[in-house]
């Protein structure tokens, strides 16, 4: 198992998951950033206990949309 996601078995498939501390390494946002974008709805994330966790599929599609972003815009903000 990767150490760097937790796995969860379903039936049909594996499901992977990362932890804030994951997402703010991936994304180099701030752990109030991610917060706010769980909050505001733009990052989806499932409580677990305690945990949040943001699935890796929905991760990887919004970083997906932030390079298609990027490069149509030229890489301007």
């Amino acid at each position: 198992m990767d150490t760097n996601t937790n796995e969860v078995s379903t039936k049909s498939d594996t499901v992977k998951f990362f932890s804030i501390f994951e997402v703010m390494k991936i994304t180099g946002l701030s752990r109030v950033s991610v917060y706010r974008r769980i909050k505001d709805k733009t990052l989806k994330a499932i409580k677990l206990g305690r945990r949040v966790l943001i699935p890796a599929s929905f991760l990887d599609d919004l970083m997906a949309e932030e390079r298609a972003d990027l490069s149509k815009n030229g890489g301007e903000e």
